[in-house]
């Protein structure tokens, strides 16, 4: 299981807090308000109010050690950025940040920061959907509880034929299409035929119920 940790609990890190929990994730939980600590400890395995820009309480919480450490100060930007770098320094494996604008983006991209994200385009649900689930790289909600989405084919899949996986009567899910993974390769093969073979690094795009999805990406 992933261990995540959400710095900065405004409205966006409340929504993927409550997302990520849903998803069963591990989650250290830090906002410098108390109050906000109060309402969110529950959900969480450990929920504490202090500086994010104070090395030794983020060392000293654990958060060396997360897998992924999402950095959603939205108001204070500076805290933002010596939050992101702390991250680096300490030896956080994948860092997410906030930048509210453009040029925060731009900015945060310059100090080496691995992903930016805006939350009015990452939604707190998508975003959790998506760190919560290795091999789902992207998804697009159609209708309600409906999805489409792009998933790094399970490396059981490897060396198989569509017809052998029956991906449809297994996870009820239909495989509308491929990327092809291979180096060098740009193909998509649009509606796959049932001897298709997929290859290691193949993206594989499908479509169905969500919960039928997440049982596919998990695999």
């Amino acid at each position: 299981m992933k261990r995540f940790a959400v710095i900065g609990l405004g409205r966006f890190g409340m929504d993927l807090v409550r997302e990520l929990a849903a998803e069963g994730a591990e989650i250290i939980a830090i906002d410098r308000k108390p109050a906000i600590i109060n309402e969110i400890k529950d959900l969480v395995s450990v929920a504490v109010a202090f500086d994010s820009t104070n090395k030794a309480a983020l060392i000293e919480q654990g958060v060396k050690d997360v897998d992924v450490g999402i950095v959603s100060i939205g108001e204070d930007f500076e805290s933002n950025i010596l939050t992101s770098l702390l991250l680096k320094e300490i030896g956080v494996k994948t860092i997410i940040a906030r930048a509210m604008t453009k040029t925060q983006a731009k900015i945060l991209q310059h100090l080496g920061i691995g992903e930016i994200i805006n939350p009015e385009e990452d939604a707190a649900h998508r975003l959790a959907k998506r760190l919560s689930r290795p091999n789902l790289m992207d998804f697009i909600e159609l209708a309600e509880h409906h999805v489409i989405v792009q998933i790094k084919a399970p490396a059981h899949f490897v060396g198989k034929s569509i017809i052998d996986l029956d991906i449809r009567k297994k996870y009820n899910v239909n495989l509308v299409a491929i990327k092809r993974g291979r180096k060098g390769s740009k193909d998509i093969i649009n509606v796959p035929y049932a001897e298709d073979v997929i290859e290691q690094d193949d993206v594989l795009i499908v479509i169905g119920r969500d919960k039928n999805v997440d049982l596919m990406a998990k695999h």
